[in-house]
C-alpha cells in the first residue's frame, strides 16, 4: 500500500487543523498587520501546511494535464517578461545616457483577484481553503515574514543569453511530490521556484490562475 494513501486521513486532518489556526489568527484570512511574533509563527504554520499538502498529493491524470497546461502558460509569461525587460532597457538607454541603470523584471502570482484560484474536482480531498490561505501568504510576503515573493526574476544584463537556450527552464526534482509523474515535463523555473523556494505545495500551484509581470528601472549609483 502506498504510504501516502495510508496516511491520507492524518495529513488531511493536519491541513484542516493548521488552517483553522491560521484563519483564527488572521481574522478569517482578512488583510491585517501582525506583530513580529505572530508573523513568524504564521510563517511556520504555512510551511507545515505546505508539507502536509505535498504529502497528500497523488497526481491524478487531470492534475498531470493541469501541470502541463500551467507550465505552458508560465513559459509564455516568462518569455513576455524577458521581452519587456529588453524593450524597457532599450528605452531607458536613451534617457540614462551614462548607462548607470538596471532594468529588472519580476513574475508574480497574485491571488487577490476574481478567478485567481481555480476550483478542481478534488478540492475536498485536500481539505484546504486555498483562496483564503493564499491571501494570508500574500499578506505575509508583503509584511516581510516570508522571503521575496516573485516566482521568477530577470535583469537586463542576464538577457545576453538567448531565451531559447533553455537556461530559464529546470527539472522537476526527485524530492518533489510525485516526481515520477512529472519527469516528462520540462518545467519552467517559475513552477520549480514556487514549490522549492516559496511556501506553496504542488496542489496550491496547480490552482494558481493569475500572474503578473512588473518591470522596473533602478538607477545604479557609482562612487
Amino acid at each position: 500500500m502506498n504510504v501516502n494513501v495510508a496516511k491520507t486521513p492524518y495529513y488531511k486532518e493536519q491541513v484542516e487543523k493548521i488552517e483553522r489556526e491560521i484563519l483564527a489568527l488572521t481574522d478569517d484570512g482578512a488583510a491585517c498587520c501582525v506583530s513580529d511574533d505572530k508573523g513568524a509563527y504564521l510563517a511556520k504554520l504555512i510551511e507545515e501546511r505546505k508539507d502536509a499538502l505535498d504529502a497528500l498529493f497523488q497526481a491524478t491524470p487531470n492534475e498531470v494535464m493541469r501541470m502541463d497546461k500551467l507550465n505552458d502558460q508560465l513559459k509564455a509569461i516568462t518569455r513576455q517578461m524577458h521581452e519587456r525587460v529588453a524593450n524597457v532597457n532599450e528605452d531607458a538607454a536613451k534617457i540614462f545616457v551614462d548607462g548607470n541603470f538596471e532594468a529588472e523584471g519580476r513574475l508574480n502570482y497574485n491571488p487577490n483577484a476574481a478567478g485567481a484560484i481555480l476550483q478542481m474536482e478534488n478540492d475536498e480531498y485536500f481539505g484546504s481553503d486555498f483562496a483564503k490561505i493564499h491571501q494570508v501568504i500574500d499578506m505575509l510576503f508583503d509584511q516581510g515574514y516570508l522571503p521575496i515573493k516573485c516566482a521568477d526574476y530577470v535583469r537586463a544584463s542576464d538577457l545576453v543569453n538567448d531565451f531559447d537556450n533553455g537556461n530559464w527552464e529546470t527539472a522537476y526534482e526527485d524530492w518533489q511530490p510525485q516526481a515520477d509523474k512529472f519527469k516528462h515535463i520540462n518545467i519552467c523555473f517559475a513552477i520549480h521556484s514556487l514549490n522549492a523556494y516559496h511556501p506553496y505545495s504542488i496542489p496550491d500551484i496547480l490552482r494558481m490562475n493569475n500572474f503578473d509581470i512588473t518591470v522596473t528601472i533602478k538607477k545604479v549609483m557609482t562612487m
